[in-house]
Parts: C-alpha cells; sequence; structure tokens
C-alpha cells in the first residue's frame, strides 16, 4: 500500500484535474504568496540598497570631467561647473526611477570659431534636471522637468553670423519635456547697427508634451530697448497640442501682450522632411511699425521655413496710420516675400509687394507700394509737415536698398516717388496777396498773405522723386495754382540733410506783372525762388541772377513763360528696372 503522503498526493492531483479544491490546495497557494512575498522584498531589499549605495556611495562630483566632456562632445562648447553638484534618486508619478541632478554656478561658451568668443555666452546661478534611469539603460538621455534658475543669456549677431543657431533644437527639445526658468536675463546685442535689447524678470513654463494631451505654457518678461527706449511688458500664454505621430504640435488659444499691443491666434509647428515648417494665423490690434522695428532684432531668416497670415486694425509707421491692414507672409531659407499687403490708406486703398532676402548674413529690400485715392493732407499732417494741403490723390513708390547700416542704406537706395494731386487747396498762404507784398507798396492796405484764413486753390500738384546715391531729386514739379503756374527742380542730400530747390513761378497776367520788382518783363512774368539750406530751417528768396538772365533773353525775344516740364526719363528708367527686379524675385521666390 502506498503510503498516506504519497496517497494524498495523488488524490489532490486527482482532484486538481476534475476541477475540485481539496483542503491541501489552500496550503499549496500560501506557500506560493510566500515565495512571490520573498521576491518582492528581494527586489526592495536590492533597489533600496542601490539607492542607498548611490546616497552613501556614489558621489556625483567625482563626475565633472565626464559631464563637461560630455557636454563637449555633443554642442562643441566649454562647460564651466563653479558651483556643487548633487544628485538625488526619487520615484515620480509613474513609478519610475529618477535621478534629481542639481548643478550650482555654470557657465556655457559661445561655439567654436564664433566672431566674438565668449567663456560666459550662457550663466546659470543653478540647474535642475531629471533623467529616467530606465531609459538611461537604453542609451536614451532625455532631460525631464528641466529648471533654469537666474540664466543670463547674451545672444551676438555680428556680421559673420550669430552665436546662438546651434542651440535652438537642443532648447525646444528640453521645453518639449518641460521647462521652467525662473528671472532669467536675454540681452541680443547687433554689432552691426548698434541696436541691442533686453529681456528681463523672464519667467517661463511649459508642461511636457504628451501625444493627444494639451499642455500649458506661459511666458512673461519686461522688454528694454536700449539705450533708452521705454520697456515693455510683456506677457503670452498658449496651449500646445502634440499630434500622434509626435511631429507636429499646434499651439492654440495664443494671446500674446506687448505693450499696449495685443496678439491673438493660432501657431503651428510640423516637421516637413526633417525641418521644422511654421504655419500661422494671428491677428493684432494695433501696431506701431517703429516700436516693432526697434524691439527686434535684426531679421535672421535664414533656415526658417514659414507660411501664414496677420491681420492688424491699426498700424502706425513713422507719423502715418493704416487700417485694416492684412499681411501674408512666406518664408523660405533667408528669403521672406509679402503678397500683396492690403490696407485701408487715409480714405483710399493701398497695396504693395514686398521682398526680403537675408541670406549671406546681409540684407535686400525690394517694395512696391501703390496708394489710391487717399486724403493727400490728412497724410501730409501724419508725416508732421502741416495741414497746409487738401486734396485727393495718388502715391505710388518703388524701392530697393541693401545693407544692415544706414550708411549702407544711404550707398545702396534706389527709389522712385510719383505723387498725383487732384483738384484741392493750400491753407496758410494766399499766393496772389504775396506777390502784391512783393511790390513792397507800404501805403496801401494789401491783405494778409499768410495765416488760417489765407488759401490757395489750385488744380493739380505731379511730382517725381527720384532716389540715387544718397540724394532726392526731382525734376517735373508741375503745380497750377491761383492762376500761376510753378514749375520745380533741384535735390536734397540724405547724407548733410541740405536742400536746394529752384521754383519758376509764371503767370499772363500784366496787372500782376507790375507789382513785381524791376527788372520785368511786362508782358510776360517768370519769378525764379531759390529755396536752399539746412532742410529743417530752409531759406526761400528771389533767384535774381536767374530773373536777370530770363529778362535778357526775354528782350531778345525769347518767351520766359516756364514750359510743361518734359517727363523725367531717368526716373521712368529707374522705375521700370525696379518694377522688373521685384518681379523677378517674387516670382523666384515662388
Amino acid at each position: 500500500m502506498p503510503s498516506p503522503s504519497r496517497a494524498s498526493d495523488r488524490v489532490s492531483w486527482a482532484y486538481i484535474e476534475t476541477g475540485a479544491a481539496p483542503a491541501t490546495s489552500t496550503m499549496n497557494i500560501k506557500a506560493v504568496l510566500r515565495v512571490l512575498a520573498w521576491l518582492a522584498g528581494a527586489v526592495v531589499l536590492v533597489v533600496g540598497g542601490a539607492v542607498l549605495w548611490f546616497s552613501l556611495v556614489f558621489d556625483p562630483e567625482d563626475y565633472r570631467d565626464d559631464i563637461t566632456a560630455w557636454v563637449s562632445a555633443q554642442t562643441g562648447r566649454t562647460l564651466a561647473l563653479n558651483g556643487p553638484v548633487s544628485l538625488v534618486l526619487g520615484l515620480d508619478g509613474g513609478s519610475s526611477l529618477l535621478a534629481r541632478i542639481e548643478m550650482d554656478e555654470l557657465a556655457l561658451s559661445s561655439s567654436p570659431g564664433s566672431a566674438a568668443p565668449d567663456p560666459n555666452m550662457i550663466r546659470l546661478r543653478r540647474l535642475a534636471f531629471s533623467i529616467d534611469l530606465l531609459a538611461l539603460l537604453h542609451g536614451k538621455v532625455v532631460p525631464r522637468e528641466v529648471v533654469f534658475e537666474q540664466p543670463q543669456i547674451r545672444l551676438l549677431r555680428t556680421a559673420e553670423g550669430n552665436n546662438w543657431s546651434d542651440l535652438a533644437g537642443g532648447v525646444a527639445l528640453i521645453a518639449a519635456q518641460g521647462l521652467s526658468i525662473k528671472d532669467g536675463l536675454i540681452k541680443f546685442e547687433d554689432v552691426t547697427n548698434g541696436r541691442s535689447l533686453r529681456l528681463a524678470a523672464v519667467t517661463v513654463s511649459t508642461q511636457p508634451l504628451v501625444a493627444g494631451q494639451e499642455s500649458a505654457l506661459a511666458l512673461n518678461a519686461v522688454l528694454e530697448r536700449e539705450p533708452d527706449g521705454p520697456a515693455l511688458e510683456v506677457a503670452l500664454t498658449a496651449t500646445a497640442l502634440l499630434d500622434a505621430e509626435a511631429t507636429a504640435v499646434a499651439f492654440k488659444a495664443l494671446t500674446a501682450q506687448i505693450g499696449h499691443t495685443t496678439v491673438t491666434g493660432r501657431l503651428d509647428l510640423a516637421l516637413v522632411n526633417a525641418q521644422p515648417h511654421w504655419q500661422f494665423d494671428l491677428a493684432v490690434d494695433q501696431l506701431d511699425l517703429g516700436v516693432a522695428a526697434l524691439t527686434l532684432p535684426a531679421l535672421s531668416l535664414a533656415g526658417v521655413d514659414a507660411d501664414g497670415s496677420v491681420r492688424i486694425a491699426r498700424l502706425f509707421f513713422g507719423g502715418l496710420t493704416m487700417e485694416e491692414v492684412s499681411v501674408p507672409v512666406s518664408a523660405r531659407q533667408g528669403i521672406l516675400v509679402s503678397s500683396p499687403v492690403t490696407a485701408v490708406f487715409y480714405g483710399g486703398e493701398a497695396r504693395g509687394d514686398i521682398f526680403l532676402d537675408t541670406r549671406d548674413q546681409g540684407l535686400v529690400v525690394r517694395v512696391r507700394q501703390l496708394y489710391r485715392d487717399c486724403q493727400l493732407g490728412d497724410l501730409f499732417t501724419g508725416l508732421g509737415l502741416g495741414d497746409a494741403l487738401a486734396a485727393t490723390g495718388n502715391l505710388n513708390i518703388h524701392f530697393a536698398a541693401s545693407g544692415l547700416d544706414e550708411s549702407r542704406w544711404l550707398q545702396t537706395a534706389r527709389g522712385v516717388i510719383r505723387l498725383q494731386a487732384r483738384e484741392g487747396h493750400i491753407r496758410g498762404i494766399d499766393i496772389e496777396s504775396l506777390l502784391k507784398q512783393l511790390q513792397k507798396q507800404a501805403n496801401q492796405n494789401l491783405g494778409t498773405w499768410l495765416g488760417s484764413t489765407a488759401v490757395t486753390p489750385f488744380s493739380g500738384i505731379n511730382a517725381t522723386l527720384r532716389m540715387e546715391q544718397g540724394l532726392v531729386v526731382n525734376e517735373d514739379l508741375d503745380f497750377e495754382a491761383a492762376g500761376l503756374n510753378l514749375r520745380g527742380r533741384g535735390s536734397v542730400s540724405l547724407r548733410n540733410q541740405q536742400v536746394d530747390y529752384r521754383i519758376s513761378v509764371g503767370f499772363d497776367d500784366p496787372e500782376l506783372a507790375a507789382l513785381l520788382p524791376l527788372p520785368s518783363n511786362m508782358a510776360t512774368l517768370v519769378l525764379p525762388l531759390r529755396l536752399f539750406g539746412a532742410v529743417q530751417q530752409p531759406k526761400l528768396v528771389i533767384d535774381i541772377p536767374e530773373l536777370m538772365r530770363m529778362q535778357i533773353e526775354a528782350a531778345m525775344g525769347a518767351s520766359s513763360v516756364p514750359q510743361a516740364p518734359p517727363v523725367d526719363e531717368r526716373a521712368r528708367k529707374l522705375e521700370q528696372a525696379l518694377a522688373g527686379e521685384l518681379d523677378a524675385a517674387l516670382a523666384a521666390a515662388h
């Protein structure tokens, strides 16, 4: 007979096979649980021992050289660790084993071969981040929950390039894992034009990007334009959504407040052929273009790939105002095209085309702007030229220039401006009364030729301005007012701000001719005037040598009545050349 124990075993197995549950099965389950508990305890002891070993034995200070060598190998930059380095192990919410690393007093140099080497391009009071040790075992080093305390960053642009372009990808990767910046300072300097600005009190908070989940981001700072620009408070909030393939991020509910300007809309970032591509649709309530030009760093579009549109309710620039401005934008590899730009402009309409080329660390600008049926009086008032003119007209502008500083622009600027004003009047002056005053008849009350009540009507104004080599030249001013024909020609130097302009006033009225000082032509009259001197305070005098020359020619039988000016052929050819260059550039960009 078999022993009882063996019989019992056979009975137990028999019951197990038939699905029954003998009393002894409970004892077997308890044994298994005891084994599992023992194994779990062993794992806890091993992990706890590892944590204890890291805490008591492992010293991150011993790995300073390894850390700096790794950073140098990854970036080519030099990392200086001037403070203590610490490491703490812990678990995150998902039970991943994390190593929390903190470093104090760091400095990162500019890239090798930089035009302006700087060992302290980036300085940090403290850097803290976490690393998933299990991911590290698989060769993945991705910092999480990164904190920059009191970072000081110096961004520098020279004619040879900038010192930050190679860091952009790394910053984006860090931000995607969760980034916090506390009390930062970012200083931008452009040595090509002497401009600089500072972002002070920078605070940034981004949540880790997880596919299919919305993540909040926020930025606050104070924008300081140097040396004497007013400070602007900057605030930005948005919600980021990473797509399932982790190849695109949509920034929704974007709101940015920059001083008195509010920007809202959307911004999308996608990887196209392994390159970042931006798409945007933004609305701006009001924008001072002059402030923006001083605030934004010099254009650096190299490598930027973007398409989008910006709608501006009110745009201010140089004292002028545009409304309902629509600006399409397309940027590719350092070239930006905006065409067509449309707007409401002083009761009329404006349409323009803009081409910018920032390749080769330079800047090439080509612009065409057409203004139709605009209130020229309001335009002149906005330019600070007073409210003397009241007329409706058209304005055409073709312009091109290159360079990164004012002196280079003066050398390369080429442009043509055509002004056509229809019937209107000039307030503040009565030309007919002025001519009477020139007779110096002190015993007669000839009225006031200057003042708010004085008006000179005119039937039209036509003029073409040509800009070349630092000079603005006009050779075809044609102005009919109060029965007079005015012709003008001359130039303004943009370099020394000097004007030299000659005006001929002609009419056929013998009664008015008799009022002018001798010598005069009693049948016809031409009064030559000269405007010259500093642009801010020019002098207007009768051009006596020219008057005498005209009188001599009139005595010899020549007519002194000013003729209609011929077409400025040089301006016409320049305008055609500028239009052709812009059209070719726009076609090539598309």
